[in-house]
């Protein structure tokens, strides 16, 4: 709230929302009631968290478009495992029957 500085606010209201915004910030001023020391930096507080939200919200954007395209990068290289001697058109031994067949002696 380093905008209370340039406020034209009165001089027991700008000591009040100083003292106020230092112990609990623009929160603190946001929810003084009306009439009380202070309360005439309500819409400056107002401005402030207009502005921390927006910057919040900006920044969870990017994370979030940014942990899609680290999915689909990662997920692009997913292929299923398949043994150099085996054709994809030959099933295996145990798709047929569920076990392995035993070896003859």
């Amino acid at each position: 709230m380093s905008n209370l500085n340039g406020a034209d606010l009165p001089a027991d209201h700008l000591g009040a929302a100083r003292g106020i915004a230092a112990e609990g910030g623009p929160i603190a001023v946001n929810s003084l009631p009306p009439g009380a020391p202070g309360s005439a930096a309500h819409d400056l507080a107002l401005d402030a968290l207009g502005s921390g939200f927006s910057n919040a919200f900006l920044i969870c954007g990017i994370a979030a478009a940014l942990a899609a395209v680290l999915t689909a990068v990662g997920m692009f290289g997913v292929r299923p495992h398949r043994s150099p001697a085996q054709s994809p058109a030959e099933p295996s031994i145990t798709e047929q029957g569920g076990a392995p067949e035993p070896a003859a002696k």
